[in-house]
């Protein structure tokens, strides 16, 4: 930032000149002036951690007569350097960055973000007030992957930082309705539910079956797949169907996107229900 010093005791008119300022180590930007000016001023930058100092040897000039010399030692507190930040979040998943600054005690300000694309991610707001951390909760309005830009002040020890910039990238959540499928006893089945973003894995726990133990061939899986695949076998010969959201069947919801998938056979009436999570 610039300093403005003008000497309130010096007659109306006085103008100044000064010599090469002597600066601590961090300090740059002090040059001399031989041309009289009529305040003492210049633009200093300070790359360190504790206070600077500059030291002027200024000369006054008022009314053709030249005056003592005079000191003006400028005090420059550091400002705050903050780098670019990014960031990955799920959509409706709170978010939390601390940036990492040159200073201690940084706080934070920011306006609202930059969606990308354009209206696709919504729930970012602007922040006046200083914070320690940049934290919301966006959400992703489509099957894509979009970003948000938020444009950061940092400010430090009574000092305002240059602005830096957060990119929050916001995956999509796959949001995926109860499924419904039939299939013969010893064949597979394979389920890739509709409408989900690009990329899209599963996992499940082991299916409950009714009546117990009367098909066999299921089981949990922790590793992601792509699609919803296993091979079970009926072993009785009773037929039968599966109905969603009836009283044969009951779908249990698992907190955040979790739903049961259950299965049908050719020649049962044996239940199998799938608790999903993707």
């Amino acid at each position: 930032n610039q300093f403005v010093v003008i000497p309130s005791y010096a007659p109306t008119g006085t103008t100044f000149t000064w010599t090469a300022p002597t600066m601590s180590a961090g300090v740059t930007g002090g040059t001399a002036q031989t041309i009289t000016q009529s305040s003492i001023s210049q633009t200093l930058t300070y790359t360190g951690t504790g206070n600077g100092t500059a030291v002027y040897r200024v000369t006054p000039t008022a009314f053709g007569c030249t005056g003592n010399t005079f000191d003006v030692v400028d005090t420059i507190t550091p400002a705050p350097v903050v780098p670019n930040v990014t960031g990955i979040t799920c959509s409706g998943i709170s978010f939390t960055v601390t940036p990492v600054s040159s200073l201690g005690s940084t706080v934070y300000t920011w306006t609202v973000p930059v969606s990308n694309p354009a209206g696709s991610i919504q729930g970012g707001t602007a922040q006046i007030i200083p914070q320690n951390s940049i934290t919301e909760t966006l959400i992703n309005n489509t099957a894509a992957i979009g970003t948000v830009t938020y444009t950061v002040t940092p400010h430090a020890l009574g000092c305002t930082g240059r602005p830096f910039t957060l990119t929050q990238t916001v995956n999509p959540t796959p949001t995926v309705l109860d499924i419904k499928t039939n299939v013969c006893s010893g064949n597979n089945f394979n389920v890739s539910p509709p409408n989900t973003p690009v990329g899209t894995t599963y996992t499940w726990t082991n299916p409950v079956l009714t009546p117990t133990n009367s098909i066999t061939g299921n089981s949990a899986q922790a590793t992601p797949l792509s699609v919803i695949t296993q091979n079970l076998t009926n072993t009785t010969n009773a037929p039968g169907n599966v109905h969603s959201n009836t009283g044969s069947w009951k779908l249990y919801r698992h907190p955040l996107f979790s739903r049961s998938f259950s299965k049908s056979f050719c020649n049962t009436s044996r239940y199998v229900f799938y608790h999903m999570q993707w």
